[in-house]
């Protein structure tokens, strides 16, 4: 059953921490690479490599990924090494005494492990620590920017969460060695979000995310001990038939183990579930995941928002006026989120930057709940907010099937205006519909002649979808309020 939350422990959390443990433990386990120390470092680094995925997805800075690959370098030479340790300490449990092919398997697994020891101290010494510092001190700048347990972390575990049950369902479905491999990671992947971002809800899920963790990790190192008895080529048919039974039965424990809390309508699944976000809780966290992801772009993110506040009012605008039908049920968020995120591409300059951000966006994984085709068109609003309007032959454009040109059109066309307002200082619309033309009043347009024409040319895409003219004015001051008699007016 969960415990009672536990306030988190500051002092042994966060990204700074963990990179200066990779530090320190580094100078442990090369002095002898014992079991323990080995895997204390290797648990620093995957700290570290986890927190970096979860930034990632936020932050384009390529610092990151130098961070993952650097600590990766060790981490990969010691995993062998790791392997073959945890080998001989199952081998050392499931073992009678003084049983012969325990160990002949012993002694091989020895040699092996000298060797990898020679592989895994080449590595460590020659790990940068003054690079790996000054990661260190960048990115804790970078990391400090998302607070923990915010909306923004909360949709990144729902994501892991989503990632894991969907494993859990396949393991179910064909039992395979890979299968069971394959959810342990994603279970993995969910716990360190959890544990890294989310203190929280590790202190009430932490033990079982681990128990379930650990139970998987057991069931393939017993798959892995089988592959090294098999290896042996033993002649003893009997001595290999009871190490299969003992290897079965540990293996076949811990399944039934993670099967007791993980199946059924009581589940640990629905239990974590429940404690991340739903409905609209879930769609404010994922726009608060794209808000920060605006914000960690080199492009202007309180602009962009402010271009998608006003592409909304005209979409609202021209469906209430009768001119343009509601095409999707999630048109509003796509229109919104492409404006958005139509400066994320602007990492060195604008130029090219909207060609640039939607290729960004169409590489992004697609939110929960929306389709393919919802986040493809997403990438195509901030494709034509600015730059050439729309042609049959881009790329991008070609994805959408025909049925969905015009809806692709009118979003983008929308867009484009809305961003045009903006960069001409517009704050809120009011639209009217004429006999034959669609009237906006502009509060805070600047009536000059560039403006107009700047405007006219962003309006002319949403027009050919209209089949109409817009009419883009600055509104008219409104009067002001007669004196009143009462003693205000005095």
């Amino acid at each position: 059953m969960p415990h009672s939350p536990k306030k988190p422990a500051t002092s042994r959390s966060g990204l700074a921490y963990w990179m200066e443990r990779v530090t320190e433990e580094r100078h442990k386990a090369a002095q002898d690479f014992a079991p323990d120390a080995v895997h204390d470092l290797r648990v620093a680094i995957r700290r570290c490599r986890s927190m970096a995925d979860g930034f990632r997805s936020l932050d384009p800075d390529l610092l990151w990924s130098r961070m993952k690959k650097a600590g990766g370098r060790v981490f990969r030479a010691l995993g062998e090494l790791r392997d073959l340790q945890v080998m001989l300490e199952w081998l050392s449990q499931l073992a009678p005494n003084d049983d012969p092919l325990a160990l002949a398997l012993t002694g091989v697994l020895h040699v092996r492990e000298s060797a990898h020891k020679t592989t895994a101290a080449e590595a460590v010494a020659r790990f940068d620590e003054s690079e790996w510092r000054s990661f260190i001190a960048h990115l804790s700048h970078h990391a400090a920017r998302v607070p923990l347990e915010g909306a923004v972390f909360q949709y990144l575990a729902l994501e892991r969460w989503h990632e894991a049950r969907e494993l859990h369902r396949r393991a179910l479905r064909s039992g395979s060695q890979t299968a069971w491999h394959t959810l342990r990671i994603g279970i993995k992947r969910f716990r360190y979000t959890v544990e890294n971002f989310l203190p929280e809800r590790h202190a009430l899920w932490g033990a079982d995310l681990k128990e379930m963790q650990d139970a998987l990790g057991e069931v393939h190192d017993l798959d892995v001990l089988w592959e090294q008895v098999r290896g042996l080529n033993w002649d003893d048919a009997a001595g290999l038939a009871h190490w299969h039974e003992r290897i079965t039965a540990a293996r076949t424990q811990r399944l039934l183990r993670y099967r007791t809390k993980m199946v059924g309508p009581d589940s640990l699944w629905h239990t974590w579930r429940h404690g991340l976000p739903h409905g609209e809780a879930q769609e404010r966290a994922l726009l608060a995941r794209f808000q920060r992801i605006a914000a960690f772009s080199h492009g202007n993110s309180l602009e962009a928002q402010q271009a998608g506040r006003i592409a909304l009012q005209l979409w609202d605008g021209l469906q209430a006026a009768n001119v343009l039908a509601k095409c999707g049920r999630r048109d509003r968020e796509i229109l919104r989120t492409g404006c958005l995120l139509q400066n994320i591409g602007a990492e060195k300059n604008r130029t090219g930057h909207h060609k640039r951000s939607a290729r960004r966006i169409a590489a992004m994984p697609v939110p929960l709940g929306w389709t393919q085709e919802d986040w493809l068109l997403t990438a195509l609003v901030a494709r034509y907010h600015r730059g050439a309007p729309p042609k049959a032959g881009h790329a991008l454009l070609r994805r959408v099937p025909r049925s969905e040109q015009r809806r692709a059109r009118a979003l983008a066309g929308t867009a484009r205006l809305a961003c045009a307002l903006v960069t001409h200082g517009v704050r809120a619309l009011r639209l009217t519909r004429g006999a034959e033309t669609v009237v906006l009043e502009a509060e805070g347009l600047r009536a000059t002649a560039t403006a107009g024409e700047r405007v006219a040319g962003a309006a002319y895409l949403l027009e050919t979808v209209l089949r109409r003219p817009l009419v883009v004015r600055p509104a008219r001051p409104k009067p002001a309020p007669k004196p009143g008699r009462g003693r205000s007016s005095q």
